[in-house]
């Protein structure tokens, strides 16, 4: 019997000396083989892929590979925003080899090559500053095939991509295991893609191994007790939404330009008092150019947009807060926090001036502030940790936190449950009916169409820049969603 291609015994590790992020995990993998790992926000799902990628090093135990050609896709890839993409992705991966030159058209038609095998298509001669998450997850993926690993491990590998791009790369993910006998670790939120793809699943909690699910006893409902330890709950009727009244958030011929193209034509569209709006689409399509426009981060080139009832001045970030809107950005990590500060830090910027009477910030405030904070959605750490040392989902959980404490009357949220494990999901499901019951409003952009069919009261699809069939969300099929945002007629 051929001896597995990577091998985990004992394995544990902590960040903390009281606290074991990972504690004696134990399993094998095959080449060929597809191997789930599932789990709640902070079980310790991305340390055991770092320390498998060599990334962390362990406190105990070993791990034993057959091959040293391992390649970790991370949830948030780190890029240089001032790098062309090329350059980003050759870091690390550079190949010397004895007297021959660089051939910019060698890598090409490499990075070409290894893109199309998944389905995409992008250009890797564009500064990275300003692209969206998608496209930076993209070139994650793409790059990690550049040096035929033996080992892929995918950290929430299709949390940014459009459904389609995301079935198109799991068939993908699939041939390279059973055609090329890849060994692959997928992690991931999503029960159906580990149902789809996985030979086994290991579940964790709190570091340990709660289970190990063959592919002969999978379903999903297994898979969602074993995750929540609750059913799933019933659907809820929704409430109807008076277009009769004054809308809090208006467009009128919204209109933009990004790198020298059409990327916003004529939005028009009104959100009212306690409705949920939901905007469905491919992030370039529109999603990043609108999200950027009402955060007030870049200005438009024509129409007028109004926020209870005030015009919104265009490239105007703070002032259109101060008019009421609480946004959650799409990329966490560059926009909506500061991973290298600590959680205290990033969880006060809006109560800076209510937590320092006298002007000096002081302990006695903000301690009682963060616990506070901290049991809304139970995000996990201390207060002088550093964020990058939070899992993806404890750091969307904080972000999320933060907003909600400000009580706006307009939420902006774009892509709300990347990253979030089951059981957060739901809470913030609850939560965000609880807001629209209060008579506030949400503006939800978001690639899930499960989560934008279950939250909204109307539904559009943006495509091509354009806005087109926004109606009650009762008249929408998910395949009819899939078509409208993919362009069909």
């Amino acid at each position: 019997m051929a001896s597995p291609l990577l091998k985990v015994v004992d394995l544990s590790f902590g960040f903390d000396p009281k606290k074991q992020v990972v504690d004696r995990v134990s399993f094998s993998l095959s080449s060929g083989e597809i191997l789930g790992i599932a789990g709640e926000n902070g079980a310790g799902k991305t340390t055991l892929a770092r320390l498998i990628a060599g990334e962390l090093t362990p406190g105990s135990g070993t791990i034993n590979l057959s091959s040293h050609k391992v390649s970790l896709v991370p949830q948030h890839p780190v890029l240089s925003p001032d790098l062309f993409l090329w350059e980003n992705i050759l870091l690390g991966r550079e190949e010397t080899q004895l007297f021959q030159p660089f051939s910019q058209k060698k890598l090409d038609q490499r990075l070409t090559q290894a893109a199309e095998s998944l389905g995409f298509t992008l250009n890797f001669h564009q500064k990275t500053a300003g692209l969206s998450a998608s496209v930076l997850q993209k070139a994650a993926l793409t790059g990690a095939l550049l040096n035929h690993p033996s080992l892929l491990i995918l950290d929430e590998p299709t949390s940014s991509l459009h459904p389609t791009e995301a079935r198109a790369l799991l068939e993908t993910v699939r041939t390279l295991a059973s055609q090329q006998g890849l060994g692959i670790i997928l992690i991931s939120h999503r029960l159906e893609e580990l149902f789809f793809l996985c030979d086994l699943i290991l579940v964790l909690q709190e570091g340990k191994i709660l289970a190990q699910v063959p592919k002969k006893d999978f379903t999903i409902p297994v898979l969602s007790a074993l995750m929540l330890g609750t059913a799933a709950p019933l659907p809820r009727e929704k409430p109807s939404v008076n277009i009769h009244e004054i809308p809090v958030l208006s467009l009128k011929n919204v209109s933009s330009i990004s790198q020298g193209r059409s990327a916003l034509k004529n939005i028009t569209l009104d959100l009212y008092p306690g409705e949920i709006l939901g905007l469905a689409g491919i992030r370039e399509e529109g999603l990043s150019q609108l999200e950027d426009i009402i955060s007030g981060l870049v200005p438009w080139t024509s129409g007028e947009i109004y926020l209870q009832g005030r015009p919104l001045a265009p490239g105007k970030p703070k002032l259109t807060r101060q008019k009421g809107l609480g946004y959650v950005p799409a990329d966490r990590m560059n926009r909506g926090s500061v991973p290298e500060a600590s959680l205290l830090e990033n969880i006060i910027p809006h109560q800076v001036e209510t937590l320092s009477p006298g002007g000096f910030l002081h302990q006695k405030h903000t301690l009682p502030f963060f616990k506070k904070m901290q049991t809304l959605l139970s995000f996990e750490g201390h207060p002088h940790q550093k964020l990058q040392e939070l899992s993806g989902g404890n750091i969307q959980r904080l972000i999320l936190s933060r907003e909600f404490e400000t009580n706006p009357e307009v939420l902006l949220l774009s892509e709300p449950s990347w990253g979030l494990d089951l059981k957060s999901r739901r809470v913030l499901h609850d939560i965000l009916r609880d807001i629209r019951s209060q008579g506030r409003s949400i503006l939800l952009l978001s690639s899930d169409l499960g989560e934008l069919l279950d939250l909204s009261d109307r539904l559009g699809v943006l495509h091509g820049g354009a806005l087109t069939a926004l109606k009650p969300v009762q008249e929408w099929t998910a395949a009819d969603l899939d078509l409208a945002i993919l362009g069909a007629p």
